[in-house]
């Protein structure tokens, strides 16, 4: 009983002791909630942030989900924009393929034309091989058949005994086809000789004669050239008048001058230009005899 009795003493006691403990912290709440309230209601300026933080938060939260909405329309839009940048991508890797494979098909092309004309242009070059341009011949002198106007020309005014026997003129035909008007000089009669020999004899003893005549009209005899190759002679006008001045022989429309016995052979106007400016004219002896020596160095 003794035992018994001690046992419900302790559990009185400390039920006394958590009775007291469980007040004395209701009492501590209690009072930090007053103390809080009056602390709140005794700071003015802290009060009017909160009201200014409640107020902010009631303003951004509606416009939070606009924001969020846009976001994800932002988002789609986006997708789609990657994908056409990224099928456009393919697209411009495909044209470039296609591109550089045209390059590649144009060079082709172009050296296959360039190729071509210079075959054609070979062509027509043999096929003016016979021709013969002839300059001065007045207008409507040629009498009612050109072809035999210039046979008699030919054989019996420049070069009776250097032709033969099967000497012709195939054509003959004056350039350009319009008359020229009153005053003007004659056209170029152009004509084509059967045979080459005969047209290189012709050509021969014109430059060796020099001036023909036919009804007191100055004649001169030039072969006979494709527009490629009077385009060239044109570039070299300037260079021939000084060589035509220096007494110094040419031959178009590559220019190949000739002097002393030796030939050169020049593609362009500046490399005859560089040969003339490296020659020199000087007097043996103070005698009056002009000769021409190459500059050293030249």
């Amino acid at each position: 009983m003794g035992c018994i009795g001690g046992l419900q003493t302790a559990q009185t006691n400390n039920l006394d002791k958590y009775t007291v403990q469980m007040k004395t912290a209701g009492t501590e709440r209690n009072k930090s909630a007053s103390a809080m309230k009056a602390s709140e209601s005794g700071d003015p300026l802290r009060q009017e942030i909160m009201e200014a933080i409640q107020a902010l938060r009631s303003n951004i939260e509606p416009k939070r989900d606009t924001v969020t909405i846009d976001v994800n329309l932002f988002r789609v839009d986006l997708c789609k924009v990657m994908d056409k940048v990224t099928t456009a991508e393919h697209k411009i890797n495909g044209l470039q393929a296609v591109t550089k494979r045209l390059e590649n098909q144009v060079q082709e092309l172009m050296k296959q034309h360039e190729a071509a004309a210079a075959k054609l242009e070979d062509q027509e070059g043999r096929a003016c091989h016979n021709n013969i341009r002839i300059t001065g011949v007045p207008e409507e002198t040629e009498g009612c058949s050109a072809e035999l106007s210039t046979e008699d020309l030919a054989l019996n005014k420049l070069c009776p005994k250097r032709l033969s026997n099967y000497f012709t003129i195939e054509r003959v035909h004056r350039v350009p086809a319009s008359p020229p008007p009153v005053g003007a000089p004659p056209r170029t009669i152009i004509n084509r000789a059967f045979n080459f020999r005969d047209r290189d004899a012709i050509l021969q003893t014109a430059r060796t004669r020099g001036d023909l005549k036919w009804d007191d009209a100055i004649v001169c005899f030039f072969p006979g050239f494709t527009l490629q190759v009077q385009r060239q002679r044109r570039h070299f006008k300037k260079v021939k008048r000084t060589l035509w001045a220096k007494d110094i022989k040419y031959i178009p429309a590559r220019l190949r001058v000739v002097e002393d016995g030796r030939s050169w052979l020049f593609q362009s106007p500046e490399e005859a230009w560089d040969y003339l400016e490296g020659c020199r004219t000087v007097d043996q002896g103070g005698s009056g005899a002009w000769e021409r020596q190459r500059m050293p160095g030249k």
